[in-house]
């Protein structure tokens, strides 16, 4: 039987044994890096799942922030012939918001808070969750 995730108004549901993979590729893509955090969610901002939920962040406000952004800058990629685009937001405190689309349907929002852990994630990346 599927079952919803975080938020049981996501665009797609999962297995318990899919949500179980899930949970386990989250924590390795930010084990090891400082402080770091990562959400899925669906393409509408609606949480999926989380893995080290961040201290003093809204996870619903940004997720639907990260979403807006990623649909923006996706029409502008589209716009200038690229098939898609990621992006990086800097806080003058070493805080990173990355956002990377998902297969189409969702974005992995992963907060850093350490600079030289968005090179590390971006390895992280390049290879199969």
């Amino acid at each position: 039987m599927a079952t919803g995730a975080a938020d049981a108004n996501v665009s797609f549901t999962l297995t318990q044994e899919g949500r179980t993979r899930l949970i386990r590729a989250l924590d390795r893509l930010t084990q090891g890096l400082t402080r770091a955090s990562a959400v899925l969610t669906d393409t509408s901002g609606r949480i999926v799942d989380v893995t080290k939920r961040p201290v003093g962040v809204n996870l619903e406000e940004l997720s639907a922030l990260a979403a807006g952004c990623h649909a923006t800058t996706q029409a502008l990629a589209r716009a200038m012939g690229e098939r898609e685009a990621t992006l990086v937001f800097e806080h003058e405190d070493e805080q990173r918001v990355c956002i990377w689309p998902v297969m189409g349907r969702a974005l992995l929002v992963v907060f850093l808070r350490d600079k030289g852990s968005v090179d590390a994630l971006e390895q992280r990346l390049a290879g199969p969750l």
